[in-house]
């Protein structure tokens, strides 16, 4: 005997960013999980090459997955040693 449950939150709203526990029982045991919806960004993936072309310049490429538009970015950098 095999059951499957999901829960689908569409249309997601402020109110929806929470903790959710997942409870399973059955006949070998139980258990559960955790997960934390946020709003919040996931880290930033850097996608361009680690060292640039140019001398004087670098294109700075990344990727990321958020619920809302990311409105601003602070970028920090600093020269190392031997440049």
């Amino acid at each position: 005997m095999s059951s499957r449950h999901v829960l689908t939150i569409e249309e997601v709203t402020l109110d929806d960013f929470d903790t959710y526990t997942c409870n399973a029982t059955n006949q070998l045991g139980s258990s559960h999980g955790k997960i934390y919806v946020s709003g919040e960004a996931d880290k930033v993936e850097i996608t361009s090459a680690p060292m640039g072309g140019d001398v004087d310049s670098y294109d700075l490429a990344w990727k990321v997955k958020s619920f809302s538009p990311i409105i601003e970015y602070k970028i920090a950098y600093r020269k190392t040693k031997g440049n």
